[in-house]
C-alpha cells in the first residue's frame, strides 16, 4: 500500500506539473490538496504500523537477546530508534512531494493549500516546496517558527528542511546568523564553512 501511495504522489505530481497551464486554478488546488492528504495518510499508516508492532518487536528482541537487559531499557532504546526512523520516513515522504509537484510558478497554490488544510504539517510542507523552488523568506520562516515552536515533531521537520536549504543554497552570512539565532544554532566561525551545528 505504501509503495502504491508513493507512486501515486509521483504520478499526480507529474500531472500537476505538466498540465498546470491548462487546468483551472480550483482544480489545481484540489489536486494539490489531495496530494498533501495522500502524503499525510501514508505517514499516518506507517505510524500505526510501527505502533502496532512495537510490543511484538520488543518481545522478539527480548527472546533473542543474550544480554540481561530489562524490558523497560529495551523499550526505551527501541523508541529512540523508531522516532529517528519515523522522522526519516516523514522527511522522505515530504521530499517525494516536494520533488514530484514542486514548481516556482505554483507558489501561490501551495500557500493557498496550506491555508485551506490549516495543519502544521501542511504549512511546513508548503514552506518547504516554496523554499526548494524559490528563495527562503526570513519573515515567513519566523512566522512559521513562532506558530510551530510548541510542536516538537513539526519543529524537527522544519529544522531539517531549513538545514537542507542552507546546505544547498548560497545564503549570506548575516541571514545565516539570523536563522541560526532563531533556531538557537551555532554558526561555524569561518564564513567559508557553511555547516550549522
Amino acid at each position: 500500500m505504501m509503495r502504491q501511495a508513493i507512486r501515486a504522489l509521483e504520478i499526480v505530481g507529474q500531472i500537476i506539473k505538466n498540465r498546470k497551464g491548462s487546468l483551472p486554478r480550483t482544480q489545481l488546488i484540489d489536486m494539490v490538496t489531495e496530494l498533501y492528504f495522500t502524503a499525510f495518510r501514508t505517514i499516518g499508516f506507517f505510524g500505526k504500523l510501527v505502533t502496532n508492532t512495537q510490543d511484538e518487536i520488543i518481545e522478539n528482541l527480548k527472546n533473542d537477546s543474550n544480554e540481561y537487559e530489562t524490558k523497560a531499557r529495551m523499550k526505551e532504546r527501541l523508541n529512540i530508534f523508531i522516532q529517528l526512523y519515523s522522522l526519516r520516513f516523514c522527511l522522505g515522504i515530504f521530499s517525494k512531494v516536494i520533488h514530484s509537484v514542486g514548481l516556482s510558478e505554483l507558489k501561490e497554490i501551495f500557500s493557498e493549500v496550506a491555508i485551506k488544510i490549516g495543519t502544521p504539517a501542511a504549512k511546513v510542507l508548503s514552506f518547504s516546496i516554496n523554499t526548494c523552488y524559490g528563495r527562503m523568506s526570513y519573515g515567513e520562516l519566523q512566522k512559521i517558527y513562532k506558530e510551530m515552536k510548541s510542536n516538537p515533531v513539526v519543529l524537527r521537520i522544519l529544522k531539517a528542511r531549513v538545514k537542507s536549504y542552507l546546505y544547498n543554497n548560497h545564503v549570506d552570512y548575516k541571514k545565516r546568523q539570523q536563522i541560526a539565532e532563531l533556531f538557537n544554532w551555532q554558526v561555524a566561525p569561518s564564513q567559508s564553512n557553511k555547516q550549522l551545528r
